[in-house]
């Protein structure tokens, strides 16, 4: 029984899984603040004009000209009005010796703006919310992210609202065991404020969340985050995240380093380390290789164990991941991965799993 609950819940996970548009392989390109591209310091969401640009110009194999504009040049450009959006889907195939499931499921359907008013952005989107989402608040009507950014100096930024906090290397992927193991699963973004240093060979990111008041059923976690990272040259970083929570059962404190490598022109390389003290303590870590074998296509290979308590063997979690990840024109993303994960004694078998994700970005 122990087995079929691991694999229904990795099942569960893999289908809820929402991604958030950002995608750390941009740094082998140079860039290596999130800032580059998206209005939030942290990345993900909204699309600044530079950004688009770069997802033209840098991330996909094709483009025409004005092509990565919103609606594809349908809608002007304005450096007031920012509009963006995420319409994704899911193919899942999984199979183990006590599951055998393929399921289609919409991901996400989000509506996206923002409005610049001088120092000043106001961002809010309204959407889809899966209702097996671990962090369902009740409708499938929502807004996964609202939020106030102020921009008080050259390189000081202040958020209120609802996001997420900035912590480790910023993959999309839910389904990573330091993202879902960690409670930071699709819908955990929360209320919080949020200080953001952003300086041209480091960065500083501090938030105070006082969880979901509007939703107090999830009793999410009130936390503090802080993310330092130090940019080693143009492609390379240092990342030490350090996360301390108050909840209704037990505190919790997570900290851990995280770098990112560019070997060669288009190999690079992602890792991170994460300890958590709460009721036991846990070691969670991953490595990821991402070679770009073509503009837009990319080939990589991830290794990822999560140990939440180490005391026991049975909390051992171990996953293999190769996919092929392809950005063929500004908007469109495919992506097919093939994992194999083991949780607690060999005994209880493997779980192989074939996701195909298709995400439109307006």
């Amino acid at each position: 029984m122990k087995a079929l609950w691991y694999a229904v819940v990795a099942a569960l996970a893999l289908l809820s899984a929402s991604r958030v548009f950002a995608y750390p392989q941009m740094t082998a390109h140079g860039y290596s603040s999130c800032l580059a591209c998206h209005v939030a310091p942290s990345g993900g969401g909204l699309l600044s004009a530079y950004g688009r640009s770069l997802s033209r110009e840098v991330l996909s194999t094709w483009g025409a000209e004005n092509e990565e504009a919103v609606l594809h040049g349908a809608v002007p450009a304005s450096e007031v009005l920012l509009l963006g959006g995420d319409i994704r889907a899911l193919q899942l195939f999984m199979r183990s010796p006590y599951v055998d499931l393929g399921r289609f499921i919409w991901m996400q359907a989000d509506l996206e703006a923002g409005v610049r008013l001088g120092d000043f952005t106001v961002v809010g989107s309204l959407g889809y919310q899966n209702p097996t989402s671990a962090n369902y608040s009740g409708s499938s009507f929502f807004s996964r992210k609202h939020y106030v950014l102020w921009n008080f100096a050259e390189s000081n930024f202040v958020r209120v609202g609802k996001f997420e906090g900035a912590y480790g290397i910023r993959w999309p992927d839910h389904f990573m065991f330091v993202r879902r193991d960690l409670s930071w699963d699709e819908g955990s973004e929360s209320y919080r404020l949020e200080w953001a240093k952003l300086e041209e060979t480091w960065q500083l990111i501090a938030s105070l969340s006082i969880g979901r008041p509007d939703a107090p059923q999830l009793q999410t976690e009130k936390a503090a985050t802080l993310r330092v990272a130090k940019y080693v040259g143009e492609n390379h970083q240092l990342i030490l995240s350090a996360h301390y929570a108050l909840r209704s059962t037990t505190n919790r404190f997570v900290i851990g380093p995280s770098a990112v490598f560019t070997l060669l022109d288009r190999l690079s390389v992602f890792a991170q380390v994460d300890f958590q003290q709460a009721a036991t303590f846990g070691f969670l870590e991953y490595l990821r290789v991402n070679y770009e074998i073509h503009q837009g296509v990319h080939l990589y290979g991830m290794q990822e164990l999560s140990i939440l308590d180490t005391s026991s063997v049975s909390s051992a979690k171990l996953a293999y991941t190769l996919g092929v990840q392809w950005f063929p024109r500004p908007h469109f993303e495919l992506l097919v991965g093939l994992r194999k994960s083991t949780s607690g004694s060999a005994a209880t078998g493997a779980t192989d799993s074939l996701m195909l994700l298709m995400h439109y970005y307006l």
